[in-house]
């Protein structure tokens, strides 16, 4: 009997140290955590390098059909009134991956304009006619306004691209390929609209993509400022050619330091 007993009383004591402590209140753990082992060394800020390709042929669209192929496009020159099946490739995005695509939103380069405090703009809020469109944003629409039919990879100035084409590649067997004819060759087809007949947020978006991202330039400057404006990281940058002595030096702002 005293052994049964005297188990009962030691379940009662185990239980009744349970229940207090379950009662006592939690502490907080004191400080911050470190969230990397103590033997591993303090991380350094990292180092991003930009090595830029400045030769001749970043002022040219991109041809589906190979990177230097012109059988397709003549992938220098943008006419706004093509003349001939090569010209109305250069708009159409089944021969040029350059073309507009209007399922992508294409917004203004990061970063401001050269030389003062001004965020690259939508280029309908600079000519909301499409009437003065920059044809190179790096110079902010200084120079000519282009009355010619084309505008050169390397112009620089405004252009009146409200009468360009905007064109529909249709892809009629589905291969994800261009073929002979399905990019339209005439203002008549069904497939085509002018710029400025456009709803307003197209038109933005069309004027967009013809001043930021027409070239491989203008696309290679877009990614580079939305990476450069989003990040703390240290940077450096040179280019391949260093034509008109970019890329010999490159300044520092307080991110180096």
């Amino acid at each position: 009997m005293s052994h049964q007993l005297s188990q009962s009383i030691i379940a009662a004591i185990f239980t009744l140290c349970l229940f207090s402590m379950a009662q006592a209140p939690v502490q907080a753990a004191p400080g911050n955590l470190g969230q990397i082992p103590l033997f591993v060394a303090a991380p350094t800020q990292p180092n991003i390098f930009f090595m830029l390709d400045d030769s001749g042929s970043m002022h040219w669209s991109m041809p589906s059909d190979g990177v230097s192929s012109t059988a397709l496009i003549n992938m220098t020159y943008y006419y706004t009134s093509p003349r001939n099946t090569k010209e109305w490739n250069e708009w159409c995005l089944g021969a040029n991956l350059m073309a507009y695509n209007p399922n992508i939103q294409y917004k203004p380069w990061s970063g401001n304009i050269p030389g003062t405090t001004n965020p690259f703009p939508n280029q309908t809020d600079i000519s909301s006619n499409l009437t003065k469109v920059w044809v190179d944003p790096s110079t902010a629409g200084g120079g000519v306004t282009y009355t010619d039919n084309y505008v050169f990879g390397s112009d620089s100035g405004t252009k009146d691209i409200s009468g360009a084409p905007v064109v529909q590649w249709t892809d009629t067997n589905g291969d994800g390929q261009y073929n002979t004819g399905e990019c339209p060759t005439s203002f008549s087809d069904s497939r085509v609209q002018t710029a400025g007949s456009l709803s307003p947020s197209q038109q933005t978006n069309f004027a967009n993509w013809f001043s930021y991202y027409r070239i491989r330039e203008h696309a290679t400057k877009a990614a580079v400022t939305r990476v450069v404006s989003n990040s703390s990281a240290r940077m450096g940058m040179a280019t391949l050619w260093h034509n008109n002595n970019v890329g010999v030096a490159v300044g520092c702002d307080s991110r180096c330091k």
